[in-house]
């Protein structure tokens, strides 16, 4: 009897501390540390694309940043912080932050590169599209080793150009020791290799589509991939705003391999509620990739009046076939989410962030692939977490997921104390074992 009644008593201190277990390891109580990204400024600074921070090979981290203000400008600016402390790192002996862009410049992206062009060597590349209307194109620029831009920004063209060139995504490729950029100009999908004093002409890798939007492209360690966007196949689709999900495998240096669901090198339909989108705010898309499967994850509206949700989907890297059914990332809550982002982590871990007007800025939550919510050391259980500093409007700016070394970064749009205007770009990490503490 004294036995049982000492088991009870031990089983109500867990679950009040909830943060201690009987062996006395103590896995919660994660401290993140959060910085501003850019310098303050009168103006907006934003991340604007999921894809927007990648680590060096020497542990820097470079981070790429929209800089907007009332007048409707924007420009993309890089900057490259510390892994350690989060403090800029002064680039090309001159700024903290430098400018790319010349023009209105908007969906801005970055990846890490290991190779040698004209004399200097390459350690990342930046794209992003520039321009307005029918004169949008991808343009990219080559970083080096002194944190200088290498030569003038270059442009991404596709053949017979019948329309704005946009959204762009870089990876680096040993194999084809050099930069391959996929790309979308509204009716079609390319891939360029960047290496030498020019890109190669861009080759079509899925074509003859009637309206392409908000496209990404994502590699794994072993060199392959997929590429996802959405599509309106007819006049009345996109007028009624409705949008299909599609997605493309990709073998190595973005050449397009056969899936299960075609039977051929062409893109498939995900299965999918029916995504539309909201007047206000454009559909988004994220991928995440491992060897063995990929996630996407996206959000849509499910009907012409319905609040905008996101969700994520798993597919087979061998041939494309689902991990289960979608599922949404907080299912809970009836509000809004907005432009998801998400990073597969080590220990079957999937880490999605997003938008939430709920949560009054960005939220984030673990997950096991596959969708089973998993517990963290920020909250001591397995719900949503809030990410530093808040921002409400969830109209703007994207989060962007990063792993570096042993620490996982969250960069996202806040506002700060400090700003007076508006939206920042913000820095946000801790150490991944505490996110995800072993025995949790």
């Amino acid at each position: 009897m004294r036995r049982g009644l000492a088991l009870i008593a031990a089983t109500v201190f867990v679950a009040n501390t909830r943060c201690t277990w009987v062996n006395d390891v103590d896995p919660c109580g994660a401290r993140p540390r959060e910085v501003r990204v850019a310098p303050t400024t009168d103006q907006f600074e934003l991340v604007g694309n999921p894809r927007a921070a990648a680590r060096l090979d020497d542990g820097r981290i470079l981070v790429v940043y929209e800089r907007t203000n009332l007048a409707d400008t924007s420009e993309v600016r890089i900057v490259v912080l510390n892994a350690q402390t989060g403090g800029r790192v002064d680039m090309c002996e001159q700024s903290s932050d430098l400018l790319l862009s010349q023009g209105y410049a908007r969906h801005a992206s970055v990846t890490a590169a290991n190779f040698d062009r004209l004399g200097k060597h390459i350690v990342a590349a930046v794209a992003w599209s520039e321009g307005e209307g029918s004169a949008t194109r991808a343009k990219y620029q080559l970083i080096a080793a002194d944190l200088c831009p290498h030569t003038p920004a270059g442009v991404l063209l596709a053949p017979n150009v019948l329309g704005p060139t946009d959204d762009v995504s870089l990876t680096w490729s040993p194999q084809d020791a050099g930069v391959v950029a996929t790309f979308q100009n509204s009716r079609s999908i390319h891939r360029s290799v960047i290496r030498g004093e020019a890109p190669e002409a861009a080759t079509p890798i899925a074509d003859g589509q009637l309206v392409i939007s908000s496209y990404q492209s994502a590699f794994a360690s072993d060199g392959r991939g997929l590429a996802a966007w959405f599509a309106s196949d007819s006049t009345s689709e996109f007028l009624s705003n409705r949008r299909r999900l599609r997605v493309l495998l990709l073998d190595r240096g973005a050449v397009a391999r056969k899936a299960v669901a075609t039977g051929a090198a062409t893109p498939f339909e995900l299965a999918i509620p029916t995504p539309y989108q909201a007047p206000d705010l454009v559909n988004s898309l994220s991928l995440a990739v491992r060897d063995d499967r990929y996630a996407v994850a996206w959000h849509g509206v499910t009907s012409t009046g319905a609040r905008p949700a996101a969700w994520v989907a798993e597919l087979d890297a061998a041939d494309g076939r689902p991990h289960g059914g979608p599922w949404r990332v907080d299912p809970a809550t009836g509000e809004g989410h907005g432009r998801p982002a998400a990073a597969y982590l080590p220990e079957d871990n999937l880490l999605v962030a997003w938008l939430s007007p709920g949560g009054a800025g960005t939220v984030a939550r673990l997950y096991q692939s596959g969708g089973r919510p998993r517990f963290t050391g920020i909250t001591c259980d397995e719900s949503r977490f809030k990410v530093g500093v808040r921002a409400p409007n969830e109209n703007r700016g994207t989060p962007s997921l990063l792993v570096a070394g042993p620490d996982v970064w969250i960069f996202h749009p806040g506002e700060p104390s400090d700003d007076q205007f508006g939206n920042a770009a913000m820095g946000w990490w801790l150490p991944y074992s505490e996110l995800w503490p072993s025995g949790g």
